[in-house]
């Protein structure tokens, strides 16, 4: 069975998606179903399916979260925790199923 894209774009796109989520959620205050369908309809979500470099490893899960809200500047500053978020653990494992087993993120 293929993959969604290449294996060594894995691991950046699993922190990513996770720390969009957590940025989201934590630091902008987000509600988790409110956020999560914003990026089911984003031009993000159908890239990071498609496998865009740019988008996978090349943006950091904060800068992800900026382009699903379409803002051009963070409101808040990022804080990061020592112990990652279980939102974080989530995009965290979303990022893999999705890559694992080519589905988009809608089912």
């Amino acid at each position: 069975m293929m993959n969604a894209y290449d294996r060594t774009y894995l691991e950046k796109a699993r922190i990513a998606l996770g720390r969009m989520l957590d940025y989201a959620i934590y630091d902008l205050k987000f509600e988790l179903s409110t956020f999560w369908k914003q990026f089911l309809v984003s031009d993000v979500c159908m890239q990071y399916e498609q496998g865009n470099p740019s988008i996978l490893a090349g943006r950091s899960g904060v800068e992800l979260a900026l382009m699903v809200l379409d803002l051009d500047e963070k409101p808040c500053q990022a804080s990061y925790m020592e112990e990652k978020s279980d939102v974080y653990w989530l995009g965290w494992a979303l990022a893999y199923y999705q890559w694992e087993t080519c589905l988009s993120f809608f089912r």
